[in-house]
């Protein structure tokens, strides 16, 4: 290695400019294991921000989802599908990457539970509810704030028991999707279809968090 080579990795503000443009995964998973200096330097606001720890300061760029996120939860984050209908839902839940690694996705402390979903963060999360009956189709409303940002955990911990024991579906109104609301606020679009019968959880217990919370949020119809 070159003398210059040495003097930049050696620079942690050089060097935070550098891991800044690596992928995100290398980012998370790679860089901070090099050494003491790289794991510390990856815990700068920076690096923060762009692992999606840390809300952007910049609350006017342009909406941007977490490209982590995206690839380990697809169902959380693909664009419903006027054809194959809401891409959120139990078969498409047992197909994730957590399929072939379940323990490390079920760790209490796995850095998943922490991102953000969106940067600049959304601060507001509307669950608008279809419920489905032989008598019609009843429509409500609920709201979410997360004064730091809506984390993965929560929309997690939130979703999962209902499309577990409610049968539900599910879409996130993303660019693409619909219609994105007001600065710092998403939409969730879910629907309950009434059962004659009672449900069977088709969720294997691999799929849940151990660092799972109840998420509450209060319906009103609308």
């Amino acid at each position: 290695m070159f003398p210059t080579q040495e003097t930049v990795l050696a620079t942690p503000e050089l060097l935070e400019l550098i891991l800044v443009r690596l992928p995100m995964r290398d980012l998370l998973v790679t860089a901070s294991r090099v050494s003491k200096m790289w794991n510390a330097v990856t815990r700068t606001p920076p690096l923060q921000r762009a692992l999606f720890f840390l809300p952007d300061i910049e609350p006017t760029s342009p909406l941007m989802r977490n490209p982590l996120l995206m690839a380990m939860f697809p169902p959380f984050f693909a664009p419903e599908d006027p054809e194959d209908g809401w891409p959120g839902g139990a078969p498409f839940i047992m197909k994730m990457p957590w399929a072939s690694a379940p323990d490390a996705f079920r760790r209490a402390n796995a850095s998943w539970r922490q991102m953000l979903v969106v940067q600049p963060p959304a601060r507001t999360l509307i669950v608008a509810n279809s419920y489905s009956t032989p008598a019609g189709t009843f429509e409500s409303q609920g709201k979410m704030e997360v004064d730091d940002g809506l984390r993965m955990g929560a929309l997690y911990d939130f979703l999962l028991p209902r499309v577990d024991y409610l049968g539900t579906w599910f879409c996130m109104r993303w660019p693409g999707c619909g219609d994105v609301g007001p600065e710092g606020e998403l939409t969730l679009k879910t629907m309950d279809m009434a059962r004659a019968t009672r449900y069977k959880s088709p969720i294997d217990r691999r799929f849940y968090s151990k660092g799972h919370q109840a998420v509450n949020i209060a319906f009103e119809f609308v």
